[in-house]
């Protein structure tokens, strides 16, 4: 509502093109103008031309929404950084712990990031520490770094998860029952399918 308030200059309840072009001039410099008027006709479902508040709230909730998502993809990049790395819990914790006072100061955090992720953007660290710091306090403590790395060792169970679903769609979309495709893909006809059998009707 502040922000509203802030950008509708001459008051009358609406942000109108020209003051929804500062606004975004303040918000994003870098976003061309073309880019802020089609963001503009976007958040207009009236078509009236100008911004009402839940016109404006609804580009709000985009943005925050927007942002839960850039969040999680930096998770999981991390998350996949880690396994890759064959990282354990408390060897981690204890490797990036470099003061051995028991806790990850953002520093310290900072620094396991850019190990891992060497293109992390500092604001995208930040943004995982505070995710995880439940306690608010500015430090990971282990229960805590324990956390994020529970949602580590849950990545590849949901990309397991995620390969059996598509797999699943697979058999449907292409008409196959239950014992046709077993018996399909049972080539010696032994009434198993070996790890050989399994890779051939995956592929």
């Amino acid at each position: 509502c502040e922000s509203f308030q802030a950008f509708d200059k001459n008051k009358d309840g609406t942000l109108s093109k020209e003051e929804w072009q500062a606004a975004v001039a303040v918000l994003l410099p870098g976003l061309h103008s073309v880019d802020a008027a089609a963001v503009f006709v976007r958040f207009d479902a009236s078509g009236d031309g100008f911004l009402n508040l839940a016109e404006f709230t609804s580009f709000f909730q985009a943005v925050n929404n927007a942002s839960t998502v850039v969040l999680d993809e930096t998770i999981r990049l991390l998350q996949r950084s880690f396994s890759d790395n064959g990282l354990g819990l408390c060897e981690s914790f204890q490797a990036f712990d470099k003061n051995k006072d028991g806790t990850l100061s953002k520093e310290e955090w900072q620094g396991a990031g850019g190990a891992l992720l060497p293109g992390l953007y500092s604001v995208d660290a930040d943004a995982v520490f505070v995710r995880f710091d439940d306690s608010g306090d500015g430090f990971l403590n282990l229960a805590e770094f324990t956390s994020f790395f529970q949602a580590v060792n849950a990545a590849p169970t949901v990309a397991l998860e995620e390969t059996i679903r598509l797999l699943q769609r697979s058999f449907s979309d292409n008409g196959l029952g239950l014992c046709e495709s077993f018996q399909a893909f049972d080539k010696n006809k032994d009434g198993t399918l070996s790890k050989e059998e399994w890779q051939a009707a995956v592929a």
